[in-house]
This record gives C-alpha cells, sequence and structure tokens, in this order.
C-alpha cells in the first residue's frame, strides 16, 4: 500500500479538476491520495465522491500558508473523514484566506495595470473563480491575454518580490495554524522543509506542537529525505511524503512520482484515525 499525500487541483493552483486528480491516480496505481489545496479544501467532497467510484482513498487535506517568525512556512493539515474539518474556527480560517486572496490578486491586477498592461480582473476570475486565487491565477491569465510569451515571465518580469506587481500576502501564524488543524481533529505537517531558508526545520515548531514533517517531495533530493528522516525519527514525529502535483504537462512533480508506504504510512494513518 502507498499514498502520495501531497495534490493540487483547479481549487487552488492545479490545473486538474479533483475528479482528474483521483482519476489520474486511479490510473497511476496510488491507492492512497490526499488532496491538499492552498487555504482552502472546497475540492474535497468532490474528490472523496470520485474516490469512492474508482477505489480511491482521499484523505481530507489542505496547505496552510502560514508565517513563522520572518518567515513564510506551509503547514499541511490532514484529517479524518469525520466532518469536523467543515466547521468551527478551522473553516473562518479558510473563509478568511479565501476573501485576502481575493483582494491580493486584484490589487496585482491593478499595479499591472499601471504598468500598462492590458489585463482585467475579471480574465483572472475566469481561471481560478472555484477556490482560492494566487499568483499562478494572474500569471495564466497574462499569458491567456497574449501579454507575456512564457509562464515564468510573469514572475521574472512581475509577480516576485521586488517586481512592480507584487503584494505581499497575509498569512497566520504557525502556531495558530498548528492550533487550528489541531481543533478540527487533524495532523500538523510541515510542507517541504527543503524549500525553506538554509533548508533548516525550526526545532521551535515542535514546541507548538507540529506532527511531523514531509521527508519525501519532489524538491527533495535523497541526501535531504535521509537527513529529514533521520531528524524526524529523533524527535519522535511523524514523515510524510508526495509530489506536489499540479497537473502540469512536463512538471516533475507527476501525481505518484513521490509517495510513502510501509511503517511510515501505517504511523500516519494509526495516527490520523
Amino acid at each position: 500500500m502507498t499514498a502520495d499525500l501531497h495534490s493540487h487541483t483547479h481549487y487552488s493552483d492545479g490545473i486538474l479538476s479533483p475528479e482528474e486528480v483521483v482519476r489520474l491516480a486511479s490510473e497511476r496505481g496510488v491507492p492512497i491520495l490526499s488532496i491538499t489545496d492552498h487555504d482552502t479544501m472546497e475540492g474535497i467532497p468532490a474528490a472523496i465522491e470520485a474516490g469512492k467510484k474508482l477505489g480511491i482513498r482521499v484523505i481530507p487535506g489542505v496547505e496552510l500558508t502560514a508565517h513563522f517568525h520572518e518567515q513564510e512556512v506551509h503547514i499541511l493539515g490532514y484529517f479524518a473523514d469525520d466532518g469536523r474539518w467543515k466547521e468551527g474556527e478551522f473553516q473562518k480560517l479558510l473563509r478568511s484566506s479565501k476573501k485576502v486572496r481575493l483582494e491580493r490578486c486584484k490589487k496585482m491586477v491593478i499595479r499591472l495595470q499601471e504598468a500598462g498592461l492590458k489585463i482585467g480582473f475579471e480574465d483572472v476570475m475566469k481561471l481560478g473563480a472555484k477556490g482560492s486565487l494566487g499568483r499562478p491565477h494572474v500569471a495564466r491569465a497574462l499569458l491567456a491575454a497574449g501579454q507575456i510569451q512564457t509562464f515564468d515571465e510573469a514572475f521574472i518580469r512581475f509577480l516576485s518580490r521586488g517586481k512592480p506587481a507584487w503584494v505581499d500576502k497575509a498569512r497566520v501564524a504557525s502556531e495558530e495554524a498548528i492550533r487550528l488543524i489541531h481543533g478540527a481533529r487533524g495532523l500538523a505537517i510541515l510542507a517541504h522543509p527543503g524549500l525553506l531558508k538554509g533548508e533548516r526545520i525550526p526545532a521551535e515548531l515542535l514546541d507548538q506542537g507540529l506532527d511531523g514533517i514531509e521527508v519525501y517531495h519532489t524538491r527533495h533530493d535523497s541526501r535531504l529525505s535521509s537527513r529529514y528522516l533521520r531528524w524526524a525519527g529523533e524527535h519522535h514525529i511523524l514523515s510524510t511524503g508526495g509530489s506536489d502535483c499540479h497537473g502540469n504537462a512536463g512538471d516533475d512533480a507527476t501525481l505518484g512520482n513521490t509517495r510513502i508506504e510501509g511503517p511510515l504510512l501505517e504511523n500516519f494513518l494509526r495516527r490520523l484515525g
């Protein structure tokens, strides 16, 4: 039994629908899948229904944008399918995050217009109206409008920090993100620690209640994965993994390319309940 515990749909910055991601899991022999869209769980119900039809277990998940002091961190939340994630403070956070992301994209579009680019907010909404808006939706809108030649050009010229259309994002504190995940009976896992500054895991996150780290990820080489696996073992926390698939053609992050199995998966599922 194997699992890919990190994937995205068009409810955040992925390309595929929840049903398409589940179908891809079936085609690639991934029996356990988690949908972890950014700051939204709107695609989970459709994914679960598709999973029932195809014999794929879909674990409700989310990737929360948070901050630890001055550094952005992403906290993966995984939940038992008992419905507690659908209510309470946790859902208030997701609703608030959706509004904040919407306003951020509006500001980006205004700055792009001020820079002379022909793009409207409706162009962005066409590509991301289903869920949680972000910079990739703005980039795709620019590409569709013929204002740039490649997707990456949007970030290089306009959307990265220090560029004309950069707008900083509001982020919940890591401690609060972990608390809210726990309040919804979830597990809080630090996503892709290899992308953090200096590839260092802040030990203080353990004091905040972190349940585990994403040891295996498309952007982690074997050296990093071995290091993180050892670190997780030393601190007696969970080790997880996933592809971080967004459905982009030619992307290394293909669903199922990065998985966990054996004792790591068993420990995760036992803790999840």
